[in-house]
């Protein structure tokens, strides 16, 4: 009757450590596990268990005071007395293990230089929602993912987590001698967490600050072992979510859970970013039928069929090469004459379905550019006569961080000297049309009568950026000037792609562009 069985904490049924390793080796151990598994008849102490299914790692305090020798009656009594023993027991150790970790780890290297200097944390929230390439929902603690797991900030509104390993930097000294700056993967990364105003929350503030509804003040801090991992993901620091909970989280729950007096040793060694070196990202949209807001404040509409060049950024010592493109339509001829229902057409003629997912978001890790791609909030098309399928516009966000030298405001004047002091390359595309231009762009909210299906923006938009046999008219091409490459990536696959090739929607991609409806050609 396993609904009404109930497991006492307080009692183990059968050791596997001696009375002296219980009161000496037990501590040594950070974290464990729940395992279930079957039981051999008559099985001897030491023996191994079969195998079963184990949990994820646990903390181990509640095991602390089960049938310790050191507590009246081996910590298995009930009284309120010998609750408040069993407590202050856990307390005392919780210390111990708290000063232990702090020396071992103040051993360490300071990665903190690495983490505030490379990936310091967005000042409001806001920032961090539009910095996808950087920045992502925690799996944990946002209000996307947030689950019962979340223990470690459950004073914050939402938290956000870096996309990518944290990237150290030093200064060239090798064979080369050159003295510049080189980019390295590190195992460190980066958590922020804001308060219910959309502020990022500081360590500095925890002693002080008490938050609505009894809930700790409780900020991000940067963690030593990176939430998913690091390449070859198998040694110190570099399993997902185990070294993490070891070295980053667990030393949390001893400093500030339960002991007292202690968390500030432990937001000694992990304080939290103070957003004194973030500089926000340059992000641009594509909306619906053509409406372009590009990364340097351009507005246009433009929505010539076939497959353009959104952003190209040639290969540096800094940045890997970075070749995104867009597929454009028109809207295609999908009207449908019901009258031919149920005589020469079946029902299953006249629906298309929009095989769309809600969000796809993709981060290019070692560029760190975030490309999100969802379907348009649109009218449901299936209500307008005539028509019987969804639109399927979709919408694009794009965001390029600071070390290319975009200017977000679109202050094109200063592009230059940001392009010469970070030593980046010319970006361009239909995210950034125009990057040789100097002068500022107008910071209207609004579209010019200009900007709207501009005839001269069009032909210098199919001239550099159009794949050459791509558009609706396959003898038209653009003059994709050489630092652009003219491959069309659409119906190209590289090597590490062909094993995709396998599922049915590989030929998505190699279809052709859609037959526009009559009123564009006439």
């Amino acid at each position: 009757k396993a609904q009404e069985e109930r497991i006492t904490l307080n009692q183990v049924e059968h050791w596997f450590l001696s009375a002296d390793e219980r009161r000496t080796d037990l501590f040594t151990y950070r974290m464990g596990y729940l395992k279930l598994a079957p039981i051999r008849p008559n099985q001897a102490q030491g023996d191994a268990l079969l195998s079963g299914l184990v949990s994820s790692p646990v903390s181990l305090h509640w095991l602390w005071t089960v049938e310790q020798p050191s507590l009246v009656n081996g910590g298995a009594t009930d009284t309120n007395q010998h609750q408040a023993e069993r407590l202050l027991f856990v307390e005392q150790k919780a210390t111990e293990m708290c000063h232990d970790w702090y020396d071992e780890d103040g051993a360490q290297w300071n990665f903190i230089r690495d983490t505030e200097m490379n990936a310091s944390c967005p000042c409001v929230e806001a920032q961090a929602k539009l910095d996808i390439g950087r920045f992502m929902p925690h799996p944990r603690c946002s209000q996307l993912f947030r689950d019962i797991t979340c223990t470690s900030t459950l004073g914050a509104q939402n938290c956000y987590m870096s996309a990518q390993n944290v990237y150290g930097s030093h200064i060239g000294s090798g064979s080369t001698g050159d003295g510049t700056t080189s980019r390295f993967a590190t195992h460190y990364g980066q958590v922020c967490c804001y308060d219910a105003q959309e502020k990022l929350m500081q360590t500095s503030y925890q002693p002080v600050v008490n938050s609505p509804f009894g809930e700790l003040y409780s900020p991000g801090f940067p963690m030593r072992a990176y939430e998913f991992g690091t390449s070859p993901f198998q040694g110190q620091y570099e399993v997902p979510a185990l070294s993490g909970f070891y070295h980053d989280l667990m030393p949390y729950f001893f400093c500030c859970k339960y002991t007292k007096h202690r968390c500030q040793l432990f937001y000694w060694r992990r304080p939290s970013s103070g957003c004194q070196e973030y500089q926000p990202s340059a992000t641009g949209s594509a909306m619906g039928a053509g409406s372009f807001n590009t990364i340097d404040n351009e507005k246009f509409i433009f929505n010539e069929p076939g497959v353009f060049t959104l952003l190209y950024i040639p290969k540096t010592v800094h940045n890997p090469e970075v070749n995104i493109q867009i597929r454009l339509e028109r809207f295609p001829n999908r009207k449908v004459d019901f009258s031919l229902l149920g005589d020469s057409m079946d029902q299953e003629e006249l629906v298309q379905l929009t095989n769309a997912t809600a969000e796809v978001y993709v981060v290019l890790e070692k560029a760190q550019i975030g490309v999100r791609i969802r379907e348009s909030y649109a009218i449901d098309i299936d209500r307008v006569p005539g028509y019987d399928e969804s639109m399927g516009l979709l919408d694009l966000a794009i965001s390029v961080p600071p070390q290319y030298g975009v200017q977000p405001d679109g202050d094109k004047t200063r592009q230059q000297d940001a392009r010469r002091q970070s030593d980046s390359t010319k970006i361009q595309g239909l995210m950034r049309p125009f990057p040789d231009t100097n002068a500022a762009t107008s910071r209207s909210s609004f579209l010019s009568q200009s900007e709207v299906n501009s005839e001269s923006i069009r032909q210098q938009l199919i001239a550099k950026y159009l794949i050459p046999g791509s558009g609706n008219k396959p003898e038209v091409g653009g003059t994709q000037s050489r630092e652009i490459p003219s491959e069309n990536l659409f119906t190209s696959s590289r090597d590490a792609d062909k094993k995709f090739e396998g599922f049915p929607d590989v030929a998505l991609k190699n279809l052709p562009i859609y037959k526009s409806a009559p009123r564009f050609d006439t």
